[in-house]
């Protein structure tokens, strides 16, 4: 029997096809794949947006506003007064004295709006470069003019409002700074609450300056972890594992064609070789297992070059799990050379159907895009059982599971599935195959 593995796996290495599709292709794609996604990644680099400032009375005297616009800014609030009158062509003293003084001690409710400007800020990094206005028409008639792509105005209660030209609506840096603005609305109304609702709050904040608030009782009150983060997954989402799981899974359904070939090689039908086979002393039972075990190793070694090629070419990450995804490979080739030898005993199918069946089958476990994808997820969820029997999704979910799930029970499941159907048919395959007999 060891014979019949051996050139069982010569010649099916010698068929051009056994190569091209469930190796080279898969490697060819792989690099495609990291070309495309290595390009998307850094394709959109934030920078700082140029934003209007309508600077009227109502934005000086929100103080915490001022504040989080000179911390987002990267500025001084000296700075950021003198820039903002050059940048109009005016700079009254009185507006100068407006927007540099601070006062040095405060009541309860500036000290809240401070507090609200110190919880808002997250970060020290440049989000916005402020262009400032005296007005809301010169405002208006700059964004007219494409100078800006928005505009912030102050209304009378302290609130923010974002005025985004149409060419800048939806883009990465008005989302930016619509985030920022809905964060520091948020972190204003949360202090206020705090400040009507507890004593506590409204103690540590009476007499409280702002030359000495970064020491105060406030902030170390803010700095309790009050909430913790917690890792859903065992990994960090990857958007772009998802097209590589895929395209392992293609490649699984592309390795039946090694089996196929095998199964019809040892039917009578095939021709003057396959007559030989059957009629030879060798017992019908070890002239098949021998077959099926040669194509499973083919199956297999072709997955394991592109998943090496995967994780180690293109540095695909699978969890830190690679020993077991070997064991979903060769579960998965199983799976693979049984339905590949159950299409082989039929003597008409030809073997180029496993490409076919294999890129349709690929189309709900989405490997051809976020539309793909989508009908993927909504499949999974509104008819889990029918896309349990799809193979190629069984296959994907291996490497999925692996990756996100802390626990082995989804992988184990996907194994369990992938095992079912091996068995099932290999075991009409044997059968089928026995019966062919001249």
């Amino acid at each position: 029997m060891l014979s019949i593995i051996k050139y069982t796996v010569i010649s099916l290495l010698r068929e051009k096809a056994n190569i091209i599709w469930p190796i080279l292709f898969v490697i060819f794609m792989s690099c495609l794949f990291y070309v495309m996604f290595s390009g998307m990644e850094n394709a959109e680099t934030y920078t700082a947006q140029q934003v209007g400032i309508v600077k009227d009375q109502n934005f000086e005297n929100a103080m915490p506003f001022v504040s989080m616009i000179d911390s987002v800014s990267g500025r001084s609030s000296n700075a950021a007064s003198e820039e903002g009158s050059a940048a109009v062509g005016e700079s009254s003293d009185s507006t100068k004295a407006s927007s540099e003084a601070q006062p040095t001690e405060g009541t309860a409710s500036q000290s809240a709006e401070g507090a609200a400007s110190q919880l808002t800020d997250d970060s020290e990094a440049k989000i916005i470069d402020p262009v400032w206005y005296e007005s809301v028409d010169a405002a208006q008639e700059a964004l007219q003019d494409s100078q800006i792509d928005s505009y912030i105005v102050v209304d009378s209660s302290g609130t923010p409002t974002l005025y985004v030209s149409p060419k800048a609506n939806g883009s990465i840096g008005t989302e930016v700074i619509s985030s920022m603005l809905d964060s520091y609305v948020q972190t204003y109304s949360q202090v206020n609450t705090l400040m009507s609702t507890s004593p506590e709050f409204v103690s540590m904040l009476s007499g409280l300056s702002y030359d000495n608030f970064e020491n105060s009782e406030i902030m170390k009150w803010s700095a309790n972890q009050w909430t913790q983060d917690l890792a859903i997954t065992n990994h960090a989402p990857d958007s772009s594992a998802r097209y590589y799981f895929a395209l392992l899974a293609m490649a699984c359904g592309m390795a039946m064609s090694f089996s196929m070939m095998a199964a019809k090689s040892v039917q009578p039908s095939d021709g003057s070789l396959g007559a030989r086979r059957t009629m030879a002393s060798i017992p019908r039972s070890k002239v098949i297992l021998g077959v099926l075990v040669g194509s499973w190793i083919c199956a297999f070694c072709s997955l394991m070059i592109s998943f090496l090629f995967m994780r180690y070419v293109i540095s695909v990450d699978f969890g830190g799990r690679d020993g077991l995804c070997i064991v979903g490979i060769a579960v998965a080739s199983a799976m693979s050379c049984s339905i590949g030898a159950f299409l082989g005993t039929f003597p008409k199918i030809p073997v180029a159907i496993v490409a076919a069946i294999s890129c349709l089958l690929c189309l709900f476990v989405g490997l051809y895009g976020p539309a793909a994808q989508s009908l993927a997820d909504y499949i999974t969820q509104s008819a889990p059982v029918l896309q349990s029997i799809n193979p190629l999704w069984q296959t994907t979910n291996l490497f999925y599971s692996l990756m996100y799930y802390d626990t082995l029970a989804p992988f184990g499941g996907s194994c369990m599935a992938l095992i079912v159907m091996a068995v099932v048919f290999m075991a009409a395959a044997i059968v089928r195959m026995r019966r062919q007999m001249v």
